[in-house]
Formats: structure tokens, sequence, C-alpha cells
């Protein structure tokens, strides 16, 4: 399994355990990824994690943004 070390405070940054630079686009997706990688092992409810990360726009809206996000990380 592919390691990928988040750093969080000055800024976010993201690379591979060989040292390879992994683009996030979008602050709401390195949030989705910061949140996931602190809680890891849990399972997390897809309308949650939605209006977690996008409160202000509607649901269905919501768990479309959510799922282009989560896109990235396939």
């Amino acid at each position: 399994m592919t390691q990928i070390h988040i750093t969080l405070l000055g800024g976010f940054q993201a690379e591979l355990s060989s040292g390879q630079p992994v683009t996030v686009a979008g602050q709401k997706a390195q949030a989705l990824l910061a949140y996931l990688a602190m809680s890891r092992g849990r399972a997390h409810p897809r309308g949650k994690l939605a209006v977690l990360v996008w409160p202000d726009v509607a649901h269905e809206r919501a768990r479309q943004s959510l799922r282009q996000a989560l896109t990235f990380f396939r």
C-alpha cells in the first residue's frame, strides 16, 4: 500500500513516501483529505462528509461535490 505524508501546519503539503509531491486541487478537497487522514480507521457516512465540507450548499450538490473530490483519491 502506498503511503502519503500530509503536512497541515504552515500550509497544506502532501507527498508520497517516495518524496514525490501529490497535488490536491482545492481547499475543500485538502480539508477532506486531512479530515479522513486524522480519523483513519473509522467509517464516515458520505452524507456526513458532504455536510461537513460543503455545509453551505444543498444536500444533493454537496454529495456531488464529495463524489468529485473522492475521484482524486483513487
